[in-house]
């Protein structure tokens, strides 16, 4: 089923004319594409954050196993220290 949009055909850009045979005869629309260049750009950007978010995640994870904390006991008995 079609939907009017009160428009003749002809006044609809071509992305809104329905060329091509859609879904049960609706409206198929073209989907806004990105350039090879402006997709890599994008990915790239994207992988450097990522990157960024996962070094500063090792380092906060080295200097937790880095610094030893002083552990008192107070009561006599056996302590077991494992690694």
């Amino acid at each position: 089923m079609r939907r009017s949009t009160g428009l003749p055909a002809a006044a609809l850009p071509p992305v809104f004319t329905g060329c091509g045979g859609g879904r049960g005869g609706q409206d198929s629309r073209v989907v806004p594409r990105m350039t090879l260049a402006a997709s890599t750009d994008q990915a790239m950007a994207m992988a450097d954050r990522w990157d960024r978010v996962f070094c500063s995640t090792l380092l906060a994870l080295r200097d937790l196993r880095r610094f030893w904390v002083t552990v008192n006991i107070q009561g006599p008995g056996q302590v077991n220290v494992g690694r």
